[in-house]
C-alpha cells in the first residue's frame, strides 16, 4: 500500500500481511524555507511514518540527482529499500521496467494501487465509484 499523509495506512497494511511505502511529495509552489510549518507532533507523526513503512518512495531519479540523490542517506538512516519515481512515470522507460518487474513478484490481482491525499482529485461519484470497486475484490 502506498500512502501520503494516512497515519493508519501501516498498522493496516501489517494486519492484512501487506508491505506500505510512504510516498510523499512537495506540494506545488512549495519552496523550504517557505511560511508552511509543522508543529511539534505533526513533525513526529511525520517522521514516525518513515520508519514504521516498510519502503520509501521520493518523486526525482537518480539520473538527474547523481551521486547526491537522497536514496543512498535514507537507506542508510532508516535502513530501509528507497524508490525514486520521475515526474513523468509513463514515458520513462526505466522506471516502467523497474515498476514492473517489482510487481512481477506478486500474484495476478493481488496488488491494489489507490492514492488518496492532498492531490486527489475526484468528484464524489468516482470515489464513490472506487470504493464500490475495492469493495468488491472482497480484500477491503
Amino acid at each position: 500500500m502506498i500512502f501520503d499523509f494516512s497515519h493508519w495506512i501501516m498498522r493496516l497494511a501489517s494486519q492484512l500481511g501487506t508491505k506500505s511505502a510512504h510516498y510523499c511529495t512537495a506540494p506545488t509552489g512549495f519552496r523550504p524555507g517557505s511560511s508552511i510549518k509543522l508543529w511539534p507532533h505533526e513533525a513526529q507523526a511525520f517522521a514516525k511514518r518513515k520508519v514504521q513503512c516498510n519502503t520509501l518512495a521520493f518523486r526525482t531519479c537518480q539520473e538527474i540527482k547523481g551521486p547526491y540523490v537522497w536514496n543512498t542517506y535514507l537507506e542508510d538512516q532508516y535502513k530501509k529499500s528507497v524508490h525514486l519515481w520521475t515526474s513523468d512515470i509513463k514515458n520513462t522507460n526505466l522506471c516502467h521496467k523497474k515498476w514492473t518487474k517489482l510487481l512481477a513478484r506478486f500474484n495476478t490481482g493481488s496488488v491494489i494501487y489507490c492514492v488518496f491525499g492532498s492531490e486527489c482529485t475526484q468528484s464524489k461519484d468516482q470515489f464513490q465509484e472506487l470504493l464500490l470497486r475495492l469493495e468488491l475484490t472482497g480484500r477491503a
